[in-house]
């Protein structure tokens, strides 16, 4: 989406994490002292996140937490970011959160406890949320935004629609329609090089995308296939390869441990 060749700095994983740390413990770079969450685990994320700014000459670096807000294993990266907004200036550091408004449909209506009740775990540990991108089903309507906003005291212009959408290259479409863009940049200061960013080129790809002319089948074999997302990185490289051949790919998955010699010319017709 935003154009940019990303390295092994962009992406960090908690066993990446808690790997590094001990083994620098190992090594004896703590000088016998406890490891502990904080700070050891909380430094070494601030590290990473730092990192790839630094090796990419950004200026802004936008890092996804992954998770739900209160799980044990997202709060060492929780911690990690509420230090960094007192460490770089609050005025460098923007909160981003995307949280669930439900439609009930047999009463008809979306509640919006689980936002409040989200946002106030967050602010239970320094976070106070500058966004909010409301995953909804429908429109959310504006009476239930200015309910949001009393509850979590996030401005109502601050907070964004995320609804329900064909393709996922509508969403930018969407969130720019919202002004969220201009937002963002408004909020960390930053000047736009140009009153709106041009988005034609995507325009033209989410058109192709919902369009395709051809179609075709690739197998992929591999240990995990029964899990949706262990090959998400393949076959999402796939499908915008497809894209850009104007053809619709299909990824048929096999199990690996299944494929003899005997069936294997039958599979992979």
């Amino acid at each position: 989406i935003v154009d940019v060749r990303t390295s092994k700095y962009s992406n960090v994983t908690t066993g990446k994490i808690y790997q590094e740390v001990l083994d620098k413990e190992r090594r004896g770079d703590y000088h016998g002292a406890t490891v502990q969450v904080i700070p050891h685990i909380t430094d070494m994320i601030k590290k990473k996140i730092m990192r790839a700014a630094l090796t990419t000459d950004s200026d802004v670096i936008i890092s996804e937490i992954g998770g739900t807000v209160g799980d044990i294993e997202s709060t060492p990266f929780m911690e990690a970011i509420r230090q960094m907004r007192r460490e770089v200036g609050e005025e460098n550091v923007m909160y981003i959160h995307c949280t669930l408004v439900p439609y009930l449909h047999a009463a008809h209506e979306m509640k919006t406890k689980p936002t409040q009740h989200s946002v106030a775990e967050l602010r239970s540990i320094g976070i106070q949320p500058n966004m909010l991108v409301l995953r909804a089903e429908k429109p959310v309507a504006q009476e239930l935004k200015n309910k949001i906003s009393t509850f979590t005291d996030v401005p109502v212009d601050r907070i964004i629609e995320s609804i329900d959408a064909p393709s996922l290259f509508d969403l930018p479409l969407a969130f720019q329609s919202q002004g969220m863009d201009q937002k963002v940049c408004d909020f960390l200061h930053l000047e736009s090089p140009k009153p709106e960013a041009d988005m034609e080129a995507w325009k033209k790809l989410d058109e192709r995308a919902k369009n395709l002319k051809h179609e075709t089948t690739i197998t992929l074999v591999g240990k995990y296939v029964e899990l949706e997302d262990a090959y998400i990185s393949v076959t999402d490289a796939l499908q915008h390869a497809g894209y850009l051949y104007d053809t619709k790919i299909k990824v048929n998955k096999v199990q690996a441990e299944d494929i003899t010699e005997d069936n294997i010319a039958d599979i992979m017709k």
